[in-house]
């Protein structure tokens, strides 16, 4: 009866540490899966940063073209709801 308990404390030993290697190759490949991940979102944000820091000529010509119409001397005529754009008065037309 002895033998028999020392086998099957000796097959549960060995199975303890074919499990364990088992273990230890399952969290390298888990790391090195983690790390990939890291590095392609890394990559992934680097790139949509990059490209929402570049404007492009076309909206820089906008905002020029929408800043250029702001400093055009306007005339104002009458008294009504428009904003005179010269002197922040109510009028009736500006041209």
């Amino acid at each position: 009866m002895s033998l028999f308990f020392s086998f099957l404390i000796n097959l549960i030993r060995l199975n303890l540490q074919s499990l364990n290697q088992e273990f230890e190759v399952m969290k390298k490949i888990i790391y090195l899966i983690s790390v990939l991940i890291l590095v392609a979102i890394t990559f992934n944000l680097t790139i949509v940063i990059n490209h929402l820091n570049s404007i492009s000529y076309m909206t820089l010509q906008n905002i020029e073209a929408l800043s250029y119409a702001e400093t055009i001397n306007k005339n104002c005529v009458g008294v009504g709801s428009l904003d005179c754009p010269n002197s922040n008065i109510k009028v009736k037309l500006v041209y």
